[in-house]
């Protein structure tokens, strides 16, 4: 049995004896009896306040999460929310996208990115991948215009590397903070190389992976590693930009990336092991889109998925547009997915709000947190 068995066990229990004896004091009459039974209901209340989750009342539990992320762990998770302030959120590409060619898309379903781009490589003929890029090109411009040189500008893999870089001088930009934890595996649903180069800014030493997902049949990735803290795996679930035939970019992509998915493990074994055994970080996601929903069901039919109830989980919202409004809606909206698998706490507010809050938490502890650096010359190609 594990930990988290027996503290939800031992919480049940004391649980029931709070219930019988605030039922044998309401039934007595007799003084002494009734003393008694009140002492009992207090160590009771008391054992329940020990054994029961510690929630903030930004609803994140956060003493199990550091405790986790302090351990090495924890798995984050990254959505379009974590690039808002280098080359925009999916959302703000869609919505791009549909304004410059005049799309006849209803007003609900212009935040989707694959919806879009969907609708656009059947209906219209376009290049998704060109118009991607140009978009992302225009919001780096919009964002970073002045800082950037004629050199960044030469090439487009020039220019996101540079975006990149300029934002983690803020020491607060989330791939920074990301970078400075101690985790062995990074799992992102982006294309782009923010968070390899952040890595390698900490002196750790990355290995990139993803699936060719269109081959016949599909290849996944071979890792042929062990991912630790010093040499972290970054997994690029639905592809990296660098390789234009392993990106999931429209609704069809990511049918068939599920088909896929049915008769061959995309996604490596180090990592689908890795994924039912630790706390789960999921930042920037807008939870309504469809490549959310993909994400949490590839990790649902996971073998051993019955372990995340062990763990703290925590997902970041970040869209203002995401048709909740509460957390507590959102709550109810991912628990549903999970159906009760495992817990899931919602955080209303965006990635760097929450890796902020992480942070300050993890320093506030006793004792130093673990930097994950690399402690020999040795060098990955």
């Amino acid at each position: 049995m594990s930990h988290g068995e027996i503290g939800r066990e031992a919480l049940e229990t004391w649980r029931e004896k709070l219930d019988f004896y605030l039922e044998q004091e309401a039934q007595t009459s007799d003084p002494e009896k009734r003393f008694d039974l009140q002492k009992k209901i207090k160590e009771a209340r008391q054992r329940i306040a020990e054994l029961t989750p510690k929630v903030n009342d930004d609803g994140v539990r956060w003493s199990g999460l550091c405790a986790q992320v302090r351990k090495g762990r924890f798995i984050p998770i990254l959505g379009s929310g974590m690039t808002r302030d280098i080359c925009g959120t999916s959302t703000d590409i869609a919505r791009a996208l549909t304004e410059k060619h005049g799309l006849p898309i209803s007003e609900h379903r212009r935040d989707d990115l694959p919806q879009i781009l969907q609708y656009m490589a059947v209906n219209e003929g376009l290049d998704v991948r060109e118009e991607l890029g140009e978009q992302w090109r225009q919001q780096i411009e919009k964002n970073f215009g002045k800082q950037l040189t004629e050199s960044d500008r030469e090439t487009f893999v020039k220019l996101m590397t540079a975006a990149g870089d300029l934002s983690r001088e803020d020491e607060n930009e989330p791939h920074r903070v990301l970078a400075e934890l101690p985790a062995p595996i990074y799992i992102t649903a982006n294309y782009d190389n923010f968070l390899d180069r952040a890595l390698k800014a900490q002196e750790r030493k990355p290995r990139r992976r993803f699936s060719l997902w269109r081959a016949s049949p599909p290849v996944p990735p071979e890792i042929a590693f062990e991912p630790s803290p010093a040499y972290p795996l970054v997994f690029h679930v639905f592809g990296f930009m660098g390789d234009e035939d392993s990106l999931v970019l429209t609704e069809d992509n990511y049918l068939d990336y599920l088909i896929a998915t049915a008769s061959n493990p995309l996604v490596p074994g180090e990592v689908r092991s890795a994924l039912v055994d630790s706390s789960l970080i999921f930042l920037g996601f807008h939870l309504m889109h469809g490549s959310f929903r993909v994400l949490l069901r590839l990790i649902l039919n996971l073998q051993g998925r019955e372990r995340l109830k062990d763990y703290p989980h925590v997902a970041v919202q970040v869209d203002d547009r995401s048709g909740f409004d509460s957390k507590e809606s959102a709550k109810s909206y991912i628990q549903r997915y999970f159906n009760h698998v495992a817990a899931i706490d919602v955080f209303w507010g965006s990635p760097h709000d929450f890796l902020e809050k992480l942070r300050q938490r993890l320093e506030d502890l006793p004792g130093e947190v673990p930097r994950a650096t690399v402690t020999s010359n040795e060098e990955w190609d």
